[in-house]
């Protein structure tokens, strides 16, 4: 059995959009690869938040998917799965330190997404692929994130422990790269850097 982590967001309005299509991914995962699953709330975000939008999608679906919520340390909780769901940011960072193989997925409202969309010119949105260099991590993006097409790569890559390995030490040589500064402050200078290659 795998054991599968979501983690939604930091915000409110995050969580009420990306949780329902992670819990759409591993209801999708369940039927054809047994797995477990658990969803990481945020330092700031209330525990019964989660809940409400697990119980909400329940109801909704009709679906009977056991969910344990928790609450800690992302250091502690994620090594704890075999392959994770990150909404983009920079928890994205921090599952590549870890070594922890994921997908990272994001959606907003369409309006939101055509106001930005023109603004943003890069060929990657998550953390972990900019700071490599390289395109480790499966990125779903709004329409792209379908959650046959997600919870089929997860499987696929669930049943490959050869696959995992590679990610896993990709991942980890990847994080080299963050040197010995804090990753927080790391990220945010690699977040300059693209804003400014962005504006050339």
């Amino acid at each position: 059995t795998s054991t599968i982590a979501l983690l939604p967001g930091s915000r409110r309005r995050e969580i009420e959009l990306i949780l329902p299509l992670q819990l759409d991914i591993a209801r999708r995962i369940r039927r054809s690869h047994p797995s477990r699953f658990f969803a990481v709330a945020a330092p700031d975000i209330d525990v019964a938040l989660i809940r409400r939008v697990y119980e909400k999608w329940q109801r909704s679906r009709g679906a009977n998917l056991e969910l344990n919520i928790k609450q800690g340390p992302i250091e502690k909780l994620l090594p704890k799965a075999d392959c994770a769901m990150i909404k983009s940011g920079t928890t994205t960072l921090q599952a590549m330190v870890l070594g922890i193989p994921f997908v990272m997925l994001d959606r907003m409202s369409q309006l939101s997404y055509c106001l930005l969309r023109p603004f943003v010119h890069t060929k990657t949105y998550c953390l972990a692929n900019l700071v490599s260099g390289e395109n480790i991590v499966r990125e779903y993006i709004q329409g792209a994130a379908n959650p046959d097409v997600v919870s089929r790569y997860i499987v696929e890559l669930l049943r490959s422990p050869e696959r995992l390995s590679a990610m896993k030490q990709k991942l980890k040589t990847a994080s080299k790269r963050l040197g010995t500064k804090d990753v927080s402050t790391e990220a945010a200078d690699e977040i300059v850097k693209l804003v400014e290659n962005t504006r050339t």
